[in-house]
């Protein structure tokens, strides 16, 4: 059971680190991708990337030995950056909907406002949102005795 979850975390982690970091690598590297719906898509691998990094290795090892070792303050962080790293992929799915809704309902009215100076403005109030929205975890997580 312990060593099946530590695979399945282990080859969970690595996908996720390598696919996201991929991504990411390919829309800031290469000019051309650069598109409104890849502006959010590169939020979004940021945001899943996130997640992997700073939270998945802080759940398995918790779950593995019984209590959360790494003291108040990781826990504080650790749930935070949780919070927002779902919050900002939620976030940002959301604005892909919106945005390819509009690109195909109102194809002529959208191309006034479907740009990257706007997506980037989006994407900085999702986060900024986010950012925000999670500050309680900050503040009351707490480890258990």
């Amino acid at each position: 059971d312990v060593a099946v979850r530590v695979v399945l975390y282990v080859l969970i982690f690595v996908l996720s680190v390598g696919g996201n970091a991929l991504v990411v690598a390919v829309l800031a590297l290469n000019r051309r991708l650069r598109t409104v719906t890849n502006c959010f898509l590169l939020s979004l691998a940021l945001s899943d990337l996130l997640l992997a990094l700073c939270c998945m290795p802080f759940t398995l090892l918790p779950g593995l030995m019984g209590a959360f070792i790494f003291g108040d303050v990781v826990c504080k962080l650790v749930a935070y950056l949780m919070g927002v790293s779902v919050a900002v992929s939620t976030f940002s799915l959301v604005a892909i909907a919106i945005e390819r809704y509009s690109a195909i309902c109102n194809p002529l009215q959208s191309r006034a406002w479907q740009t990257r100076s706007h997506a980037c403005r989006v994407i900085a109030g999702t986060w900024a949102l986010a950012a925000l929205l999670m500050l309680p975890y900050a503040v009351y997580s707490t480890t258990r005795p």
